[in-house]
């Protein structure tokens, strides 16, 4: 027997409003996607961009290391110097200001050194405490390409974007089968098949006849 229940001609009728849960759960998975692809790009950019200042603060440690030898150098110097001469008392005294000065600036910049190298760590997933030491010195090399490359590549890379075009279509889609459910409600309901007719009681005589396509109805 083929049958035909309960097909809708007018309202809930068409492709588009029977697949309409497919459609919905395909643009689901496409939002996600494009969600996963923004944190990505965020994340990598978070880490380039705290890695180069891991780096600017690395060289600023090292200024303030060598600040620190240069006034503790100059301190030592000063202190044989006072030994034979009482009129650099002065002198000692503003030298060993300076030295204070200069250790307290070493401290802040080690902070903030281990501060950088903390989030760092966190951004890239690394749960021990370890010292990152930046080799490479930030790139400041422009990359070659055309106005209308780094537009393009600019649009390419906003997820945003996508998801913003992946939502327009899902509201279209909803929009139009909206529109269908308006309609007022038709329903066809069909069926068709063969039937046998036991006219002596033989069931056998039955299959037979149903075999031979006898005793059609719709």
């Amino acid at each position: 027997e083929m049958c035909i229940r309960d097909r809708p001609l007018l309202k809930n009728a068409g492709k588009m409003a029977t697949e309409q849960g497919i459609l919905e759960s395909r643009y689901a998975y496409s939002r996600a996607l494009e969600r996963f692809r923004d944190d990505v790009i965020d994340t990598v950019f978070e880490v380039v961009t705290e890695y180069n200042r891991l780096y600017v603060l690395y060289q600023l440690l090292e200024s303030r290391e060598s600040a620190v030898q240069t006034a503790q150098q100059l301190l030592k110097e000063l202190r044989e110097k006072t030994n034979q001469d009482d009129n650099t008392s002065i002198e000692l005294s503003n030298t060993e200001y300076a030295l204070s000065q200069r250790q307290t600036e070493l401290i802040e910049a080690q902070r903030q050194v281990r501060s950088k190298e903390a989030t760092l760590l966190y951004l890239i997933g690394v749960e021990e405490r370890i010292h990152i030491i930046p080799v490479d010195a930030p790139s400041r090399e422009e990359p070659p390409e055309t106005e209308e490359q780094a537009i393009a590549l600019a649009i390419e890379q906003r997820p945003d974007l996508e998801m913003l075009r992946i939502q327009l279509e899902s509201n279209q889609v909803e929009e139009k089968v909206s529109r269908r459910n308006l309609w007022p409600d038709l329903a066809l309901t069909a069926s068709g098949g063969y039937r046998g007719y036991a006219e002596d009681g033989s069931f056998s005589d039955t299959v037979t006849q149903i075999g031979d396509g006898k005793g059609e109805y719709w």
